[in-house]
């Protein structure tokens, strides 16, 4: 956020959104930037989804947790793994198992991890 204030600082920001967005990013840079908030599509849990077994999983928002565990409760896999910290709090809700979380949001970053995780599993 410090480096894309540098460039936006004072500036007009247009934010294309899901309806149900947290507005993270927003709420944290509305003092700095004139904010145009634009939602554009809705985020809905599909209902009667076909999860398959998976050894690792991985989830990249809240939206996601709940829609994960809506429809596949009863799988454990070896890990789960969250892409940024709201993601993580979410899986509280619905596990205690151990969540992981790379240490950057970028596929390098979950890469190492999931190496990482299968070398402890070995």
């Amino acid at each position: 956020a410090r480096a894309f204030l540098k460039v936006a600082k004072g500036e007009n920001i247009l934010f294309a959104r899901a309806f149900h967005s947290a507005k993270s990013i927003q709420n944290m840079l509305s003092p700095y930037i004139n904010i145009i908030d634009f939602p554009v599509y809705k985020n809905e849990i599909k209902k009667e989804v076909n999860i398959p077994q998976t050894d690792y999983v991985i989830l990249t928002s809240s939206m996601n947790v709940d829609a994960y565990f809506q429809n596949q409760a009863d799988h454990m896999p070896k890990a789960w793994i969250a892409i940024g910290r709201p993601t993580a709090t979410q899986y509280a809700h619905w596990t205690s198992g151990e969540v992981f979380i790379p240490e950057q949001p970028s596929e390098e970053a979950l890469a190492l991890l999931i190496l990482d995780l299968e070398k402890k599993d070995d």
